[in-house]
């Protein structure tokens, strides 16, 4: 296997609607071990994993990558390349893989009933079959509990070659990562170290460019006061030399004039201003050539109404049959309008099954909820932004700021063909926000966003005052979000299985 170092040389990018390079003459070698992408929604992650695999091609520059190379997208809607192969072969290798993440033989015939967190672990598998030289994952750890973060986590540490992971995940990267790539503002920095350490030295290096940046700033401000006050002297030192206004029988001043040319003194005034504009010159150039990101306050208050009426959903005890061999029961439910529902457990105990049930019953009471899916689809992602293109530019300058908060550009965004699915997430968190809807289900809210936009969505959902019903399995979420608990018990049977909701 061949580990020559990933070389991006010069390396520039944009899309065919965007009139700004995404990324502009970059200049990094990337060798072997795993290398966390970090930076926000929108930033260019994606398109950078893509880029490294060939499945992009540099608008200028050139990108060394390799033939034996493999991308894991953030969806799993379709069954992943090579899933086949892995389940039909017959090597040590895919048999561990296969046991080590719990893959079911079955899957592959069963595709659209597995859960996203199922589906995951079979995109990882398939791909750490493959045995690329170069492996790019976008968010493997979207849709994961805790038991099957730490599988994944274990498989992708036995990977040996080049790999590129964009993940929310803190603990992750820490554990997997040995260098960290920062994308932001279109500039690429590549540092060696964990996660947590590399954060720090890079927000001290930003903190130092800014200095930098307000000390060159003030040196500008200065350099073109004196320029100006130069000016002034040089323009009333022309205007006193100057023959034109004098008599032209008044030879003794005229003589005067010439011998102060002769001696240059009557250009002293001249030459230090054009001194002066030449430093100015150089100094304003200097203060063009830093890239510094803007700094935008996050976070932000969520004003959904409380709904007027006493219960929000109301249910009997009763039994969903998702097939023949899978069932979810449960007892009489109640969810009052201020109620904040945390729903938890394993993968593929029916937590999104049921939460689209709830759905169906609370949409024949209300319209005042938003519904946010877990994987959100390209059909959706478009019309989400198109939607929000055709508010007034009043709703659309609010919609913005709520965005902006979220730790994201709103002008990248508006000018964007499609946008992230983190970046439509927080699209719709801030519709909501606007039309202040009653009810929000949100499944798995963390997944797609980066750690500021999670943060941030946090402190707004802690103040919200309508019904949150969510499933995440982010502990921290559950502790400061919820005052009630869904539980989703699952048990293995050998004709399928059946979780029982604990809902107190």
């Amino acid at each position: 296997m061949n580990f020559r170092n990933l070389s991006f040389r010069n390396a520039s990018f944009s899309y065919d609607s965007q009139s700004e390079y995404l990324f502009n003459q970059i200049n990094i070698e990337i060798p072997k071990g795993w290398c966390g992408v970090i930076g926000e929604n929108g930033s260019g992650k994606t398109t950078f994993l893509k880029l490294a695999v060939g499945e992009l091609s540099p608008t200028q520059g050139k990108i060394e990558f390799f033939n034996q190379v493999c991308y894991c997208p953030q969806t799993t809607d379709t069954i992943p390349s090579g899933f086949e192969d892995l389940l039909n072969s017959f090597t040590a290798d895919a048999g561990r893989l296969i046991s080590q993440l719990g893959i079911g033989y079955d899957w592959i015939q069963r595709w659209d009933t597995l859960s996203y967190g199922e589906r995951k672990k079979a995109q990882v598998a398939s791909a750490l079959n493959q045995n690329p030289v170069c492996l790019a994952m976008d968010e493997p750890s979207n849709h994961l509990d805790i038991k099957s973060m730490q599988v994944v986590l274990e498989a992708l540490k036995q990977f040996k070659g080049i790999g590129l992971i964009v993940s929310h995940n803190r603990d992750m990267l820490n554990r997997l990562c040995d260098r960290c790539l920062f994308i932001e503002t279109g500039e690429i920095v590549l540092r060696k170290g964990k996660y947590d350490q590399m954060k720090q030295i890079r927000q001290k290096e930003k903190q130092s460019l800014q200095k930098s940046y307000h000390l060159q700033k003030q040196a500008v401000k200065q350099l073109r006061a004196e320029v100006i006050q130069r000016r002034s002297k040089a323009d009333t030192a022309d205007h006193v030399r100057s023959k034109k206004r004098i008599s032209h029988k008044d030879h003794d001043a005229k003589v005067k004039i010439d011998l102060a040319r002769v001696s240059g003194k009557d250009g002293a005034a001249g030459k230090l201003y054009n001194q002066l504009a030449g430093r100015l010159n150089q100094a304003e150039n200097k203060l063009k050539s830093f890239r510094i990101e803007k700094e935008y306050e996050k976070g932000f208050w969520i004003k959904g109404c409380i709904s007027s009426r006493d219960v929000i959903c109301r249910i009997n005890s009763g039994e969903i049959h998702v097939s023949d061999t899978k069932r979810i029961s449960y007892d009489d439910i109640i969810i009052q309008p201020q109620d904040r529902v945390a729903m938890t457990g394993p993968n593929g105990a029916g937590k999104s099954i049921f939460q689209k049930f709830l759905l169906q019953q609370i949409k024949s009471r209300s319209d005042k909820y938003l519904y946010i899916p877990q994987e959100l689809s390209s059909d959706l992602l478009l019309k989400t932004l198109e939607e929000t293109r055709n508010r007034s530019r009043e709703d659309l300058g609010n919609i913005m700021t709520i965005v902006r908060r979220l730790g994201s550009n709103p002008k990248r965004l508006l000018n964007t063909y499609a946008g992230s699915p983190g970046e439509i997430k927080k699209l719709m968190i801030a519709s909501a926000v606007l039309d202040k809807k009653e009810i929000l289900l949100l499944d798995e809210p963390e997944n797609h966003l980066d750690l500021i936009s999670i943060e941030a969505l946090e402190d707004a959902l802690i103040q919200y005052q309508g019904c949150l019903i969510f499933i995440t399995h982010d502990m921290s979420l559950v502790s400061s979000l919820s005052n009630r608990a869904m539980r989703f018990k699952k048990e293995e049977t050998s004709a399928g299985w059946h979780t029982r909701i604990e809902f107190n």
